[in-house]
């Protein structure tokens, strides 16, 4: 019985030593790192993902960012805007009336998403610090991605994230759709029909 034991084993330690090992982590792409492949790779995915991606040299211009993709989408230049600090970026210059509470009415949100991950284009929210129904129930979600919270795989976005004080967390793929239904695609079915990324 033993000696069957073992000649399993040895089996088992031959294949074993057979498979190459895994590959390095890939590096954070990191602030300074991240105009070259990191930029193209997460770009090319959000495009995919059917996401609309303008970059912004800081947060002032942030505003005048918004009212472009209101005005290109013909929407009312109102906003449900979280967190706080977003609602005191000057709005006032560019017309755009700002909401803190979602109410029915309202057609666009814009939030500060806590992540992206370049390899899938898909953001997270974890609603730490905003309302996380903001990017669900608006018809238009405008999504604050700051560089540095820009990943290269899930694992690093895990590992970046810990454990989420919020306990949920939302993975964000682009507009909502479906084709439940005789196979027809359906945008906006489950979420917002549109999704514009701000990458500051």
């Amino acid at each position: 019985m033993d000696d069957d034991r073992d000649l399993i084993l040895a089996d088992l330690r031959r294949a074993l030593a057979k498979i190459p090992p895994a590959p390095a982590a890939p590096e954070a792409f990191g602030r300074d790192a991240y105009d070259g492949a990191g930029l193209a790779e997460l770009r090319a995915k959000l495009e995919l993902c059917g996401c609309e991606l303008h970059e912004i040299a800081s947060l002032a211009e942030l505003p005048a960012a918004a009212a472009e993709a209101l005005r290109a989408a013909g929407l009312p230049p109102v906003l449900a805007v979280a967190p706080a600090a977003l609602r005191e970026l000057d709005w006032a210059s560019q017309e755009i009336r700002i909401q803190q509470d979602w109410d029915e009415s309202l057609k666009a949100a814009l939030t500060e998403v806590d992540g992206a991950i370049a390899e899938t284009g898909q953001l997270i929210a974890t609603g730490a610090s905003d309302p996380q129904d903001f990017s669900l129930l608006a018809d238009t979600h405008l999504a604050l991605l700051r560089k540095e919270k820009v990943h290269p795989s899930l694992d690093h976005l895990d590992a970046a994230l810990g454990a989420s004080p919020a306990g949920v967390a939302a993975l964000i793929a682009g507009p909502s759709r479906t084709a439940d239904i005789e196979q027809t695609l359906v945008l906006g079915a489950h979420g917002p029909r549109r999704v514009v990324v701000f990458l500051c």
